[in-house]
């Protein structure tokens, strides 16, 4: 963990979506629930009306994936057939 992010306590969710390379509806989708009630992928804070994440909480999240929790296979489409 940076200093910086130690220091502050967190960044916004926009700021750290953008440095692990997602969009805002993602952020979103990660902040709910998921589909049989599991706990939400990344759990924010609402400052005055921005949303926030907390260090904490941005350990917790690579804590998790580390352990494969997120893991998915890759789905290769298949070329269609010629002819």
């Amino acid at each position: 963990m940076t200093e910086e992010l130690h220091l502050a306590g967190g960044m916004t969710l926009d700021r750290w979506l953008e440095l692990v390379g997602r969009g805002t509806t993602t952020g979103w989708e990660w902040r709910k629930p998921g589909p049989n009630g599991e706990a939400p992928r990344i759990a924010t804070v609402n400052i005055d009306g921005k949303k926030y994440v907390r260090a904490k909480a941005i350990q917790s999240f690579w804590d998790r994936a580390e352990a494969g929790e997120f893991a998915k296979v890759a789905v290769v489409p298949k070329r269609p057939k010629k002819g």
